[in-house]
């Protein structure tokens, strides 16, 4: 679960780079290649998110629900602080 989480997070590095590329383009520059950067930035996009999100779902059905116990010692009467007065 937590590798796809990770996969998820970085996924937006790739985005990111990929449409600064595109932005590029516009600004008429010779030695910039936008389609390539952009292409080639969200193909890695789309392959960590298609991979991150079903490590997530796995991951989240393989964990199940916390369970909680109370130990022996703590009982309602127990537990806690109290306050005695002796008169």
């Amino acid at each position: 679960m937590v590798g796809g989480i990770v996969l998820v997070s970085l996924s937006a590095i790739p985005m990111t780079v990929g449409l600064l590329a595109a932005t590029c383009g516009d600004s008429g520059s010779q030695n910039c290649d936008a389609s390539s950067y952009f292409l080639g930035g969200m193909a890695i996009t789309g392959v960590l998110v298609g991979v991150g999100i079903p490590l997530i779902l796995i991951g989240a059905k393989r964990e199940g629900a916390p369970t909680a116990s109370v130990a022996p010692w703590a009982t309602p009467h127990s537990a806690g602080l109290a306050l005695h007065l002796q008169l």
